[in-house]
């Protein structure tokens, strides 16, 4: 639209406008909501910050398994019997 930066997305505004609505959300989330790719979310949150158009709430980092995380739980759930130590789980550096 004519009057607008030149750096400002479709994207942008969608996420701007749901950021108005929501009041703040977690970027999978945006993304999620909106329909669109986590990565380009994250591209288009970067810009709109560096732009001063939003800002992080918190410093709040979140966390998902890994493969490797999957499998810890896996073979622990597989010998419930056994006491197992934190360490060791029987996951190898190859893991």
């Amino acid at each position: 639209m004519s009057g607008d930066p030149d750096w400002l997305r479709p994207g942008d505004v969608a996420i701007l406008e749901y950021l108005i609505e929501a009041g703040s959300d977690y970027v999978p989330l945006v993304a999620s909501n909106l329909g669109l790719y986590l990565g380009y979310a994250e591209r288009r949150c970067a810009a709109l910050e560096s732009h001063g158009c939003i800002e992080p709430v918190s410093q709040e980092v979140v966390y998902r398994v890994t493969d490797r995380g999957e499998r810890l739980v896996e073979r622990r759930r597989s010998r419930e019997d056994e006491p197992a130590a934190i360490d060791g789980e029987g996951v190898t550096s190859a893991d």
